[in-house]
């Protein structure tokens, strides 16, 4: 049963119906057109942000256990806590109507991510980050949804692997489907490979696009591309398979354009943020970065840059260099590892930070005060890919906008972000040998970066004046 919805009625099982080209033709296929005594088939769908990949996923999984008592369907995600944030929540909201009560139709197990109906059918997730394949191996499947697809490296090819030799294990269910939904990555990506170049029998792909998508608002793609630098627009707004990795991380800085051959006047109005990046070893400097940001505009004005020194002689060299001494609130942060201990003693980074800054006397004419500091360390670090295009997008952005600057007294910060480069042949990780000292502190300033938007995306506030 498939009714139009209401434009303001919330989609749910009953009132789903595929409005796109593409969501059409998948449906059609997995209901009626794929010919499952051939084997299993799989639908790649590759797609930009926003353009529905996971609701017509959600509507599929749950006419599947609707359909076919006693069926099992998996959604699966390299990390569970993930999974349970995206395919898992848009199926519980898919369940949500006056035809379906939890509780006497369906039951759910948010700890496993689990979802059991009346029927006997069943909907299970299941995550592989600790690489453990094998105890995929154990399941009986009639189909299954595996979500970001693209974040798998290489070796989590073999969990799609055993997750699609698991289905066809349910003999009396006569349908047997995979389905890969991921946003678009590198050509050089194993699913590019698999399912684009060589495109094996009992496979497609559907490509979708967001600004095909009749649900979203039209400001939706402008917010999009505020947040995103051009090339990685698009590959996740236009859907291109391209290679956003150049030669350098931070390729979207412009020099001529953003290092400014003068010292930064600071704004006492606005906080001063304080990064930091805890090394030690050879060319590992302790490093951090200070900067304002005012009006969704970075200001990157000084740094501390000291190899072999310990946390504390930051905090005094910020002191000696006058940095300490302006009537505004300080905001610290950095790396969250910093919470655990010091390189060196056995209080943590951030306990000496905090009691260096809390109880330092600042001369105001002929009386002393108190610095007024804000610790907004996370808990933990943002992923590193996340990061690197979070400080590309201000560096510039789909849009065309330049929202982040360097000035003379941050040649570092200059110096990492023309130079800083990921390693070669490894994982996605910076280049940090010992012929490359400038990179920790740009890894300071991300970290700046993503905790300064995280918290402005929390409470919805942009600065913290005081």
């Amino acid at each position: 049963m498939i009714i139009e919805p209401d434009e303001n009625e919330a989609v749910n099982f009953f009132n789903f119906a595929p409005r796109l080209d593409w969501q059409k033709e998948l449906v059609k296929d997995v209901k009626i057109d794929w010919d499952y005594t051939q084997g299993t088939h799989t639908g790649l769908c590759s797609g930009t942000i926003g353009s529905g990949k996971s609701l017509v996923a959600a509507h599929l999984a749950t006419d599947h256990v609707l359909t076919y008592p006693g069926s099992r369907i998996l959604i699966g995600r390299k990390a569970l806590p993930d999974l349970k944030d995206t395919i898992y929540t848009e199926i519980l909201e898919h369940l949500i109507c006056p035809y379906l009560v939890e509780g006497k139709d369906y039951w759910t197990n948010e700890t496993r991510a689990k979802i059991t109906f009346k029927n006997g059918s069943e909907i299970i997730g299941r995550s592989w980050s600790d690489r453990r394949y094998k105890k995929l191996g154990s399941l009986k499947l009639s189909a299954a949804i595996v979500e970001e697809a693209a974040e798998n490296d290489p070796k989590d090819e073999q969990a799609l692997d055993f997750i699609k030799m698991r289905i066809g294990r349910l003999p009396h269910i006569p349908v047997r489907w995979l389905l890969l939904l991921t946003n678009p990555d590198s050509p050089s990506h194993f699913l590019y490979k698999r399912y684009m170049v060589k495109k094996p029998p009992l496979s497609k792909v559907y490509y979708s696009f967001l600004k095909n998508n009749p649900y979203l608002d039209d400001k939706y793609e402008e917010g999009l591309k505020n947040d995103m630098d051009p090339k990685l627009a698009r590959r996740m707004l236009n859907g291109e398979w391209i290679d956003i990795r150049g030669e350098t991380i931070y390729e979207m800085y412009e020099p001529d354009q953003q290092f400014k051959d003068y010292r930064y006047k600071v704004d006492p109005r606005h906080p001063i943020h304080l990064c930091w990046d805890f090394n030690i070893g050879e060319g590992k400097p302790m490093s951090m970065c200070l900067f304002q940001y005012i009006d969704d505009v970075f200001h990157i004005f000084n740094e501390v840059i000291m190899h072999g020194m310990r946390t504390g002689d930051t905090c005094k060299e910020l002191a000696h260099k006058g940095l300490l001494d302006y009537d505004c609130t300080y905001i610290i942060q950095g790396d969250a590892s910093g919470r655990h201990n010091d390189t060196r003693s056995n209080n943590t980074d951030y306990d000496i930070i905090n009691d260096f800054l809390s109880n330092y006397l600042v001369k105001d004419g002929s009386s002393h005060r108190y610095l007024n500091v804000d610790d907004q360390v996370p808990l933990s670090n943002p992923p590193v890919r996340d990061r690197h295009n979070m400080v590309n997008s201000y560096l510039c952005n789909a849009l065309g906008m330049r929202r982040l600057y360097v000035y003379k007294d941050a040649e570092t910060v200059d110096e990492g972000l023309r130079l800083t480069k990921l390693k070669e042949n490894g994982n996605y990780i910076e280049d940090d040998g010992p012929n490359c000292p400038y990179q920790h502190v740009t890894t300071a300033l991300g970290y700046g970066i993503c905790s300064v938007l995280d918290n402005k995306n929390t409470d919805g506030t942009q600065l913290l004046q005081r």
